[in-house]
């Protein structure tokens, strides 16, 4: 349980916690001091555990072992599922939070988020910019120790700056990123989780990177020389086994093949123990796993077209009128800074959008798009519940995300309690099984570990989708045709 501790001090005490009713575990007695002055990073795979073990700071999660600290944890980004997001965005966050105005346009300023904006509709909000204000909300309270959690997303070049600038400025709080350059500039000390465990380092951020490294490609060499060791241990039982099936035929043989199959079953059960034992000492490593994708052909030269199209929600209209056209085949990159006008382009076109509109967008309604959204956080229930909902085959959907790498045990949870990252590859699985001949993806890298992003550029790369892109990151731009620069 939670408690006091020294003050400055959050300790973690023999800390051991699992989802799995089998007793798979995520943490094994758990161990480590830190500091709430420090500005404590923490990396790993997705799946490992690192929004879990926020979740055992809020103390919303049961676990044996103790926590203990003085802080009162603040987790972003703030959950505003269910809320309506036709209201200003001001007047929600005050439902969570007694402040005054001008405190959150403090912190809006300092992140370079026009107070202004604290008045539009929530839903009117891009991806960015609600990043923004949702990261200005957690630093209002200054009591408070704030649990961040994947701040990058969202953000292009300029806005990725402006909120390590800002972190720069703060003191005391967690951040969970896959960016290692934006965590080398905003952490001074290094939690990776990996293996049930988590380690604490000092140090400069790449030295430990290393380090890390290091010990990974020990633990990869030492796991190769106990898997050769336990394919002789079964090699030399199958051989006993063998010589003393052929003597048994053999008349003249019948009481030595009896000897060889007793000293046969002797070594199978004294090789059983020794392999158990070696597999103990494996540690999990990570199998490249090739993704599907259901790309289905088009009988349409010309999937999506748009002549002079903007669009606008109050009175300036977003971006200058552009006109562009998506042929079978081509991957098309859209491109601008946040609050541009990106997502609202995808939405008009999924006809989920609610801004005003000029100009024309053409596109068949009977042609199959499949849709990675941005704003996934509204999928609850369980995973069956999710693929008939959605039309997937429950155990193909499975097995794409134990190829994404999700862990057994969260195949049984419910979605709401898994963590972004997981969340993310329910989105992503979904899209790659839904048929389609137009794949329309907003930001799909977020979230993502390395790993997974890699995976997600190499099935693009052997399916060779027709695909609309939203994504800050320069990597996808080596898989695309075209950029469309918003302006």
């Amino acid at each position: 349980m939670l408690g006091g501790a020294k003050l400055g001090t959050i300790s973690i005490e023999n800390v051991t916690f699992g989802y799995d009713i089998q007793g798979r575990l995520l943490f094994e007695d758990m161990s480590f001091d830190f500091d709430d002055r420090w500005k404590l990073g923490i990396i790993g795979k997705n799946g490992v555990g690192k929004t879990t073990f926020l979740k055992l700071l809020l103390d919303i999660l049961p676990y044996k072992g103790s926590i203990r600290s003085n802080n009162t944890f603040h987790y972003f980004p703030l959950d505003l599922s269910g809320i309506d997001e036709q209201m200003p965005a001001l007047l929600i966050l005050q439902e969570f939070a007694d402040f005054d105005q001008w405190e959150l346009e403090r912190e809006c300023e300092l992140l370079k988020l026009n107070k202004h904006l604290l008045w539009a509709p929530l839903q009117q909000y891009s991806g960015g910019e609600r990043t923004k204000l949702l990261l200005a909300f957690s630093f209002i309270d200054d009591t408070s120790f704030p649990l961040i959690d994947e701040p990058t997303n969202h953000l292009d070049k300029k806005s990725r700056e402006q909120v390590q600038a800002y972190l720069n400025t703060k003191k005391g709080y967690i951040v969970v990123s896959h960016d290692q350059q934006f965590m080398e500039a905003v952490t001074d000390h290094l939690l990776i989780i990996d293996h049930r465990n988590a380690d604490l380092y000092t140090g400069d951020f790449q030295d430990i990177l290393l380090q890390r490294n290091l010990e990974e490609q020990e633990i990869a060499l030492n796991n190769k020389k106990l898997k050769k060791e336990i394919e002789r241990l079964d090699k030399t039982a199958q051989e006993k086994k063998i010589w003393g099936t052929l003597r048994e035929n053999d008349n003249k043989g019948r009481n030595i093949a009896a000897r060889l199959n007793k000293r046969a079953k002797a070594i199978e059960q004294r090789k059983n123990r020794e392999v158990e034992k070696k597999k103990s000492l494996l540690v999990n490593t990570y199998i490249e796993e090739h993704l599907p994708m259901y790309v289905k052909q088009s009988l349409h030269d010309t999937l999506l077209s748009f002549h002079q199209f903007s669009l606008r929600y109050d009175q300036d209209w977003l971006f200058e009128p552009v006109s562009f056209s998506i042929k079978k085949g081509e991957r098309v990159i859209i491109s601008g800074d946040n609050g541009s006008g990106k997502t609202s382009i995808l939405k008009e076109i999924m006809q989920i959008g609610t801004a005003e509109t000029k100009g024309r967008m053409f596109f068949d309604n009977k042609i199959a798009i499949s849709y990675i959204r941005q704003d996934f956080y509204q999928y609850k229930g369980s995973i069956i519940d999710f693929c008939h909902e959605h039309h997937l085959d429950y155990t193909q959907f499975l097995n794409c995300l134990h190829k994404l790498g999700m862990e057994r045990h969260a195949f049984d949870t419910e979605i709401e309690l898994l963590s972004m990252g997981q969340r993310k590859k329910i989105e992503v699985a979904k899209s790659l099984l839904t048929p389609a001949e137009l794949y329309i993806w907003d930001e799909p890298l977020n979230y993502l570990d390395s790993y997974n992003q890699q995976q997600l550029l190499k099935v693009i790369h052997r399916y060779q989708p027709s695909l609309l892109v939203i994504e800050h990151d320069s990597i996808m731009q080596d898989i695309t045709n075209r950029i469309i620069h918003l302006n």
